[in-house]
């Protein structure tokens, strides 16, 4: 219809009109351009909200696993304490009978920090970190994963430097546990550890062997206390943003 306005237009000599029809040709490309701009905008900012939900998931459960751990390993590192003591003083307490337990059948389980990474491998592998505007967010999540590839290697090495003292204790007792009847997350008794205590008393083999592995425990703690460092500051970041750029939308989400 356009073409055969313009067209006569032409024919009639009419440039008024030839230049109306193309000013209304050209308005309305400029503006169907702009409407898919902006809605390809939308489309990418929907993403990135997306992503950075599920990153504040991924990253608030590495968090709480990470913590979780790191009060379990505290725990080894206090229980060989004590049991350092007791064999040390030859003394063994009945209130120290269950972490002297706990510390044998735990000793050197020495679990690496978690990452959940599933949305960040997502975004590696689709070029989905081009959608994430924040500076800031990026730069935080990029310092974990720069954390995890080096914990990953030292935490080999420290571990393969413990577990040679593990087994050498182990050899100087044993647990009969779990049991057929062993209900699930039970924890050994010391009617389950067979244990010759004076035996060991003052054996400074022994003693140096727990020595080191509560060494290198602690040292492998330190790695966990630098993780969680860096969960803490990508989910500061990310929930920033959340709340900066996105809260009018997750408020007219919610029920």
């Amino acid at each position: 219809m356009i073409l055969q306005r313009t067209a006569q237009a032409i024919k009639n000599q009419d440039w008024f009109v030839v230049a109306i029809e193309f000013f209304l040709v050209v308005a309305g490309v400029l503006v169907a351009l702009q409407v898919d701009e902006w809605s390809e905008e939308q489309r990418d900012r929907s993403l990135e909200q997306g992503y950075l939900e599920r990153l504040e998931t991924d990253f608030t459960t590495s968090l709480a696993r990470t913590r979780s751990l790191y009060g379990f390993h505290q725990a080894q590192i206090n229980g060989l304490g004590v049991v350092i003591d007791a064999w040390s003083q030859c003394e063994l307490t009945e209130n120290d009978r269950a972490t002297m337990v706990f510390t044998l059948f735990h000793m050197g389980k020495l679990n690496q920090p978690p990452f959940i990474r599933p949305t960040i491998n997502e975004l590696e592998s689709e070029g989905g970190f081009r959608l994430i505007l924040s500076d800031a967010v990026k730069a935080r999540i990029n310092d974990a994963i720069s954390e995890n590839n080096q914990t990953q290697q030292v935490h080999e090495s420290l571990l393969d430097r413990v577990v040679p003292a593990v087994n050498r204790l182990n050899q100087h007792f044993r647990f009969d546990f779990p049991k057929a009847d062993t209900k699930p997350g039970e924890q050994p008794g010391w009617q389950h550890l067979t244990l010759d205590f004076t035996a060991l008393c003052g054996n400074e083999t022994v003693l140096n062997d727990l020595s080191y592995i509560r060494v290198g425990t602690h040292n492998i703690q330190q790695f966990f206390t630098r993780r969680i460092s860096a969960y803490e500051e990508a989910l500061t970041a990310i929930r920033s943003e959340l709340n900066t750029r996105f809260s009018d939308i997750l408020e007219s989400d919610a029920p």
